[in-house]
């Protein structure tokens, strides 16, 4: 059984990792020209290869019209592409252009580094472990909406 002094550290080992993480990605997004929100829609292209904005934002868990700026963005320094359907012009996908598949990457690459030193210190066992227990939580949340 958990305890509520175990649930309460959790939390706040959490929050710090997270804004451990957030201090670590600063500079690398400062080096590739992106805001977070860049780096995720990116990352979200990089993984679905196409998706409309509607979709694009439910992956994201987003709202559609907060995309639209870091999208047009992106579309305008050439790293996001807009796909019109030849049927019908009003459906648009999005992908990524070469040069933001290489950027993406360059990010992903740069974050792997980051967990990489974080991760240094431990077993590889631990690390297994940790993967398993974060994979269980996510299929929780999933589940429970």
């Amino acid at each position: 059984m958990t305890t509520t002094k175990s649930i309460d550290n959790i939390n706040i080992y959490w929050k710090q990792i997270f804004h451990a993480l957030k201090k670590s990605s600063k500079p690398i997004l400062e080096e590739l020209s992106l805001t977070k929100v860049d780096a995720n829609i990116l990352l979200a292209l990089s993984r679905t290869q196409e998706s409309t904005k509607a979709e694009l934002a439910q992956y994201l868990s987003f709202e559609p019209n907060s995309l639209t700026r870091s999208l047009d963005r992106l579309i305008d320094i050439n790293l996001v592409k807009r796909l019109v359907d030849q049927d019908d012009r009003r459906f648009i996908k999005l992908s990524l252009t070469d040069k933001g598949h290489t950027v993406a990457n360059n990010y992903i690459e740069a974050m792997r580094n980051v967990w990489v030193d974080l991760f240094a210190d431990l077993k590889a066992s631990e690390i297994k472990q940790l993967e398993s227990t974060l994979e269980r939580i996510f299929l929780t949340l999933r589940t429970n909406g």
